[in-house]
């Protein structure tokens, strides 16, 4: 029989149907799956140790309460009850870890639930929200509430990818952005149990600066990892658009702006720009709510209310 292994779904794991493995795959972006013969092909496939079969097994047990949640049935409460205890009695075990993979797929699913629930869920699941950010329109354009997966397709800078990249998650932030009180900080999350950074911006202190050094932060952390295919996950539009549109167009003009006036973060982009020769990046926009951003997010909140440094 067939095994179809999930690398990159909503729940990673192994699959005996191909019914089973679309569920996993259909709506995520930049899935990563395949056919297999065997079992232990499948596996080393999805990087699931073949004595140690216990995210699938963890995720196929969390399916069931995840779509109760998403048909919009009227006892959500205990539902979301029992998802928050599942994660909680897992926490301290030796299975939190893979488990922490599954978390951040189910925390894409919430976000369609209603606010209620929603709220009900942030209590217990997330790690911080954001407080007194505003948008910082000083280039060419401000971010739109609108959610995208990308802005153009593609996204990359360099190569494309092969099938070894890494993740990490980025984000700036600004309390009392625009104001001469303004306090900014930057935040990088590579995972639960990686080295994440929580830095205070230096220098002129607004949110699209920190967003830009998140980015040279992370660039630079994964060359000293000797990463050479990364994917750049980001709630701003601004550092998607200037990575995947604007810049080959603001060098040829010697980094002006299509007005002709020169960038006000030009100094940061053209560092930016310096840090991603050879390595190749993938710039992928997401959801400021999931669990990746939320946790970037939080890191550069953090690093906000520390000293400026000197």
């Amino acid at each position: 029989m067939p095994f179809y292994a999930v690398k990159k779904g909503h729940a990673p794991g192994v699959y005996e149907t191909w019914t089973e493995c679309q569920e996993q795959i259909k709506g995520f972006y930049g899935p990563k799956f395949k056919k297999f013969s065997t079992e232990e092909e499948a596996l080393a496939f999805a990087e699931i140790p073949a004595s140690d079969k216990t995210l699938s097994s963890v995720a196929k047990s969390i399916q069931p309460i995840v779509k109760k949640l998403m048909s919009g049935v009227k006892e959500v409460s205990p539902l979301c009850q029992t998802l928050v205890s599942m994660l909680t009695d897992l926490d301290d075990s030796e299975e939190s870890k893979e488990f922490s993979i599954l978390a951040y797929n189910v925390e894409n699913y919430l976000d369609k639930l209603t606010t209620s629930v929603k709220l009900a869920i942030d209590s217990k699941l997330l790690t911080g929200t954001t407080k007194g950010k505003a948008s910082d329109s000083s280039e060419d354009a401000s971010e739109s509430p609108e959610k995208k997966k990308s802005v153009e397709e593609g996204g990359f800078t360099g190569k494309k990818l092969a099938d070894d990249d890494k993740d990490v998650f980025i984000a700036g932030s600004c309390f009392n952005n625009g104001k001469p009180n303004a306090s900014a900080g930057l935040g990088v999350y590579w995972g639960e149990r990686e080295k994440n950074t929580s830095e205070r911006l230096g220098g002129r202190q607004t949110n699209i600066q920190a967003e830009i050094n998140a980015a040279i932060r992370a660039v630079e952390q994964a060359k000293a990892k000797n990463i050479s295919n990364l994917t750049i996950n980001t709630s701003s539009e601004f550092i998607m658009n200037s990575m995947t549109k604007w810049l080959k167009t603001w060098k040829k003009n010697n980094w002006t702006k299509s007005d002709g006036k020169e960038l006000i973060n030009k100094e940061d982009l053209q560092k930016l720009d310096k840090k991603l020769e050879g390595i190749n990046v993938k710039w992928v926009h997401v959801d400021k709510h999931c669990a990746g951003c939320k946790a970037a997010d939080n890191l550069a909140n953090k690093g906000a209310k520390l000293p400026l440094p000197e």
